[in-house]
This record gives C-alpha cells, sequence and structure tokens, in this order.
C-alpha cells in the first residue's frame, strides 16, 4: 500500500465518531486510547542488538507473531523497513530495520495527540487504495519532542531521532490477518507520512496517517482510556513492554504467543 499525501480527500462523515476517540484536554492530560487488537499484537522488536542490519535475507527481514483474541488466533507479520543512514563519518549506507522501541513511543505520541480531537478521516482518492479510510494527523516535530520531554522527562529523542523512527514507520509493513479471515490488511504503520518542507517557512506541519486497522477500530469505537504518561515514563525495555502488555489488555493462552525469524 502506496499511498501519497496529495492522493487524499477530507472525509467528514465519521468525523463525529473521530471526535468521540477525543479526551479532554484538561482532564485527561495524563491519558490516552488504547486501541482493541491492534494493541494486543506483538509488532515491534525489543532487541537492540540487531536493530540495524546491513543485509537480511528474505527469511530474516519479517518476523511473526500469533496472539489468542477472545478465542481467535491472530497473526501479526513485519517487513522490516529499508532506510538511509549517514554515519559518523559521513558516508550514507542503507539498513534494514525493525520498529523498536523508540517507534513504539512515538507511535503512541502521535495517537496521543489524535485524542487531542485533532485526527480527521481521509479518504484514497486513486490508484489500488481508491476508497481506503485512514485516520490522518497534523503535527510538528516540536510537538512531539515536547511531548516526549512533558512525559518521560530526561528520557527522550532527538529531532533526527524522531525522524527516523516516523520514517522507520512509514517503510515498515504491518500485516495483520485472523484464521477466520474476518480480518486481512497489510500496510505500513504509517501508510502515509509528509515532513514539512524546509523551504516554506511558513509552514511547519507534517502529517501522518495510522494504520488502516487504527481507522476501523477507531471509528467502531474499539479503544478505551489508559494512563499513557505512567506507561511511557517506563523507560526500560522490559518494563515498558510488560505494561504495554498488560495495559492493553492482553489475553493469550499457554503456548499461543510464538514469534518466528524474531529478534524479540
Amino acid at each position: 500500500m502506496e499511498i501519497h499525501k496529495e492522493d487524499l480527500i477530507p472525509k467528514d462523515k465519521h468525523q463525529m465518531k473521530l471526535d468521540l476517540f477525543g479526551l479532554d484536554l484538561m482532564i485527561d492530560q495524563n491519558y490516552s486510547n488504547t486501541i482493541d487488537i491492534y494493541d494486543l499484537l506483538g509488532r515491534y522488536s525489543y532487541d537492540k542488538k540487531t536493530k540495524y542490519r546491513r543485509s537480511v535475507s528474505a527469511e530474516d527481514s519479517q518476523f511473526t507473531r500469533t496472539t489468542l483474541y477472545n478465542g481467535l488466533v491472530v497473526t501479526a507479520r513485519v517487513t522490516a523497513a529499508n532506510i538511509e543512514r549517514t554515519l559518523p563519518d559521513g558516508t550514507k549506507e542503507r539498513f534494514f530495520v525493525f520498529p523498536g522501541v523508540r517507534e513504539e513511543i512515538i507511535e503512541d505520541v502521535l495517537r496521543k495527540l489524535a485524542t487531542e480531537k485533532r485526527a480527521e478521516g481521509f479518504e484514497a482518492a486513486s490508484g489500488g487504495n481508491q476508497a481506503t479510510m485512514l485516520v490522518g494527523l497534523e503535527f510538528s516535530l516540536y510537538e512531539v519532542y515536547q511531548e516526549l520531554k512533558r512525559v518521560r522527562g530526561k528520557i527522550q529523542y532527538s529531532y533526527s531521532e524522531i525522524r527516523e523512527a516516523l520514517s522507520i514507520l512509514s517503510k515498515a509493513n504491518l500485516e495483520i490477518s485472523t484464521e477466520d479471515k474476518s480480518i486481512s490488511v497489510s500496510a505500513p504503520f504509517f501508510p502515509v507520512l509528509a515532513f514539512a518542507e524546509k523551504s516554506k517557512t511558513s509552514d511547519t506541519r507534517s502529517f501522518v496517517c495510522f494504520h488502516p486497522l487504527v481507522t476501523d477500530l477507531i471509528i467502531n469505537n474499539k479503544f478505551r482510556r489508559y494512563n499513557y504518561k505512567k506507561a511511557l515514563s517506563l523507560a526500560r525495555t522490559l518494563a515498558w513492554f510488560t505494561n504495554a502488555s498488560a495495559t492493553a489488555g492482553l489475553k493469550q493462552a499457554p503456548g499461543t504467543h510464538t514469534a518466528s525469524n524474531s529478534p524479540h
């Protein structure tokens, strides 16, 4: 799925439902919404040692995890992003990268911004993705940086790290399916990402659309409030993963959560 911002048409037919995703800015400053089945899936890699790989085999370019949800087996298949990085000596090189803790935190920050009644509905107007509904959000890198500073204190990411995380989320693919085929969707974590153009000093807004399953679950009110600040304040990977799973209400029978070709 490749969609460009200019291919999107604003659609307000679901705006009332999107507004229900919003929270009170005064009362719920430290809260956000966890999204039903999407947040139960093992979508991220927590192995820092193998985060950046210069080359991978076809087999190692993906990992698959399964989760039992309401008696139904759900499979998540993640394909690594291929991004360009600038090395310390100034040279540029391409790496394969799985989304990790940093990317998960950045996604949660953007969803928090969306709860400020800023989420908008869009529809793809052309190509093979025509009529695909997506939830989009305008934001700035400064907003993301300041929000990370607010909820995580000194534990934060630089602008370049935030930008790289967004690029990874726009290039890494997330395929989700159920054994009864009631869910079958494949798209980048962020199928649409547009950074503000540096040449346009008056325009500092970037733009992102969330995964199509996130759109569907938001429109169908499949979300609930959780303590977002507490979750993001956890710095260590294990603590973060444990809290994220508990927050989402993860339910799985023994032996139903598996990972193949996965860096964990």
